[in-house]
């Protein structure tokens, strides 16, 4: 480790041994750890480490080492809660729940945030990668640190611009680098964007115009240039998080010299016109007052605000076309003015995958309907979801997921009456409100209409073939069900809940005794799906005796329905852990469960109700799980999970 952070002009290495998995670890839980700092890695190294210190290792090790500790020193690393995401936890984490076990570099990850260590005011981040042995256990990380005041000795941003108003900035984002808009989180960075981006929670959105990237910050525009930097492999399990090195430089810093020219040269033209005005009083009189009148009138359209002035005509042709000008430059500017904020303003109101409302117009919109009962008379709110969205872009790439949505998009507004409000709430979710009907019948009448208009619309593939446009929604009635829009939102949402968890593809009206029962249900009970995969795990075991099929009444208060025997079941298929299932035996059950990988299993038990008037009467089960329950015929000593 010593011999590393000599050679490698890093300012920390570490080691951290550990086996147990870390959703388990409690605050306080102290890690075996060896953490050594050089605090200048550029300096000539010292033949007795004198420029080493020691700011994790146990007391043995230091008194072995002869190395100095430093003022935050502690024989063992504490592991605190809300640390899911600090430097040696993911990279471990992963390794430890990944079945498929791939080789330690590629879980290496760089952190990107900033940490600190215990009692340490300096901030580092750093690389860490995992600790396997040939057997697949993992058992600690071994990493490097670079202190943040190191890496801006390495980034001179001073050479970015002569008055040292430029920054370099290291970030990461998950976004395609191929879009209009960039969300970056900053990692370190050096100059004057300290402050500002402390102030934005060190996240930033660059956006594109024309061949560069831009942002503002305390209102000023800020120009730069993106340097992407590999440090994954494809198929790492960090490969989402792209590593950017960002130049920044302000616009009127960038465009300074420029500037000072125009300036030089308007005062030139004032002094110029200063001159010339001179001569010409000395001349005239009379040649002083078509200018003052000129004067008159400009400073006349300032203080009324006016964008464009108006002057009247001197009949002297130089001041004409002067004037002229003014009048011309000014309409250029407005027109500029007027461009740019009708430009901003459809970026904040319309979705730019789809072109509908996005979520924060259409709530503005709605909202102002909403203070107008006489304008919505009966409205319904509608909220779908697609159903295929996801198989799409798994199969084909998120390129014709996005294609998908766009077709979706254009059947809604196609489809829809005139003037309703349709929206892309977020992913494949959308919402549209009708209103202004006479009677609720109408509205139903044109619901109908639009969902059976919808269910003839397809959506095109890269094999040729069309893939038919299928959602799944829930309808909630204004002011039958509710009068204000958040509460049609949430009756809305849980008629469409209801929909993907049972049939797809329909769009169900808002039921309010159901909705009643489900909230009961859930306030005296934590939801199986909520436990199942809270505690998943590739070494997990679940077993689960739900209800039998058709006797879910028989249980009082269970509030488990026919419709959770299906969202069960789809749970199940979905974890990385073993299961096994009792059922009884029915044709309904069998269906369900016939499934690839699924082994169903017959065995019959003693009828213990009714024993005692027909003894040795037998009930038929069925055993349902996810590996083959006949192995354990095979095995030569008793199966154990430990």
């Amino acid at each position: 480790m010593l011999e590393t952070l000599r050679s490698k002009r890093i300012t920390g290495i570490f080691l951290i041994l550990n086996t147990h998995d870390f959703t388990g670890r409690t605050s306080g839980d102290r890690l075996p750890c060896v953490y050594l700092r050089d605090l200048d890695p550029d300096a000539a190294p010292s033949v007795v480490n004198s420029d080493i210190l020691l700011e994790c290792a146990p007391s043995e090790l230091v008194q072995t080492f002869d190395i100095a500790t430093d003022k935050a020193w502690s024989p063992a690393l504490q592991y605190l809660d809300g640390e899911q995401d600090v430097f040696y936890v993911r990279p471990f984490q992963t390794a430890y729940e990944d079945v498929e076990r791939m080789g330690a570099a590629n879980y290496g990850r760089w952190t990107t945030l900033p940490y600190k260590l215990l009692g340490d005011d300096r901030e580092a981040i750093a690389y860490a990668q995992p600790l396997i042995l040939d057997d697949g256990t993992v058992y600690g990380v071994l990493g490097v640190e670079l202190l943040e005041s190191y890496m801006d000795t390495k980034l001179p941003w001073n050479e970015l611009q002569n008055d040292h108003h430029g920054s370099y900035l290291l970030a990461s984002t998950t976004s395609d680098l191929k879009g209009e808009v960039l969300d970056l989180h900053v990692t370190s960075n050096t100059g004057e964007q300290s402050v500002p981006l402390r102030n934005a929670k060190w996240e930033l959105t660059l956006r594109r115009s024309n061949n560069y990237w831009y942002y503002m910050m305390d209102g000023r525009q800020q120009i730069a240039s993106i340097r992407q930097i590999s440090l994954y492999s494809r198929n790492a399990p960090f490969s989402g998080e792209r590593w950017l090195l960002v130049g920044v430089v302000g616009k009127n810093d960038l465009f300074s010299f420029s500037q000072s020219m125009t300036k030089l040269m308007g005062l030139a033209v004032l002094l110029t016109m200063g001159i010339g005005l001179a001569c010409a009083f000395l001349v005239s009189f009379g040649l002083a007052q078509p200018v003052a009148q000129l004067s008159k009138e400009l400073v006349d359209a300032q203080e009324q605000r006016k964008a464009v002035p108006e002057f009247s005509r001197t009949g002297i042709r130089e001041l004409d076309q002067l004037a002229e000008s003014i009048v011309t430059l000014s309409t250029d500017n407005y027109k500029a003015a007027v461009a740019e904020r009708n430009r901003i303003e459809h970026e904040r109101d319309y979705d730019a995958l789809t072109g509908l409302y996005s979520r924060q117009a259409f709530f503005r919109v709605c909202g102002e309907l909403f203070e107008k009962p006489d304008t919505l008379r009966h409205a319904a709110l509608m909220m779908t979801d697609l159903d295929n969205l996801k198989t799409i872009n798994d199969t084909y790439g998120h390129d014709w997921g996005d294609i998908y949505l766009r077709q979706t998009a254009h059947s809604l507004r196609q489809n829809s009456p005139g003037g309703t409000v349709v929206a892309r709430l977020s992913g494949d979710e959308f919402l549209l409100l009708f209103y202004g009907y006479e009677t609720r019948e109408a509205l139903r009448a044109d619901i109908k209409k639009l969902e059976e208009n919808f269910a003839q619309s397809s959506a095109a593939l890269p094999d040729g073939k069309g893939l038919c446009i299928r959602m799944s929604g829930g309808v909630a009635w204004y002011p039958e069900d509710a009068l204000d829009l958040d509460t049609l939102k949430k009756y809305a949402d849980f008629a469409m809940y209801e929909v993907k968890h049972s049939t797809k593809g329909e769009i169900r009206e808002f039921d309010m005794e159901r909705y009643r029962a489900g909230v009961y249900a859930m306030e005296q009970r934590s939801d199986f799906e909520k436990l199942i995969r809270q505690y998943d795990r590739p070494v997990s075991f679940f077993y689960c005796d739900p209800p039998y099929f058709a006797t879910e009444n028989y249980y009082k208060d269970v509030g488990f329905t026919k419709a959770d025997h299906i969202r069960l079941r789809d749970t199940l298929l979905q974890i990385s852990g073993k299961f096994l299932v009792s059922y009884n035996d029915c044709p309904e059950i069998r269906d369900l469960w016939n499934r690839p990988g699924i082994a169903i299993e017959e065995i019959s038990r003693l009828n213990n109700l009714v024993q005692r008037y027909e003894g040795g009467c037998m009930y038929n089960e069925l055993l349902i799980s996810n590996y083959d329950t006949s192995e354990r015929a095979k095995m030569t000593r008793q199966l154990s999970l430990f």
